[in-house]
């Protein structure tokens, strides 16, 4: 009984996902650098790639809702240095990817874009 109840959980959750992709895209204001990419994102590039390896993080699905989790709450401190500095989970579906398909477009959104949090 359990795994069919998963089973249909799943189902439900992959529906949802479809169905807010039919809608248009929302960017909750946030502000892509475009040109000064490069510049602006430094510090967080250099973040991630300089991470140490204990370091762990990953985004979590519990029920209905996507989380950004980590095993370290002083590295995830350096993600938020300023008050407008959040965090945004870009959903993408895996069929995106398929390698039969055509090399999808290059875009900053490849997906359903939730809502950011901010420090």
């Amino acid at each position: 009984m359990t795994n069919a109840h998963d089973y249909m959980k799943r189902i439900a959750f992959l529906l949802l996902f479809i169905a807010q992709l039919t809608f248009s895209q929302e960017n909750f204001g946030i502000n892509f650098p475009g040109y000064e990419r490069d510049r602006i994102c430094n510090y967080y590039n250099q973040l991630v790639l300089n991470k140490p390896k204990e370091v762990r993080f990953s985004i979590v699905q519990e029920r209905d809702a996507l989380y950004f989790e980590t095993n370290d709450k002083n590295w995830l401190a350096g993600l938020f240095k300023d008050e407008d500095d959040g965090i945004a989970i870009d959903v993408v579906i895996t069929d995106r990817y398929d390698c039969d398909l055509p090399h999808p477009e290059a875009s900053q959104i490849r997906g359903r874009l939730l809502k950011p949090v901010y420090a």
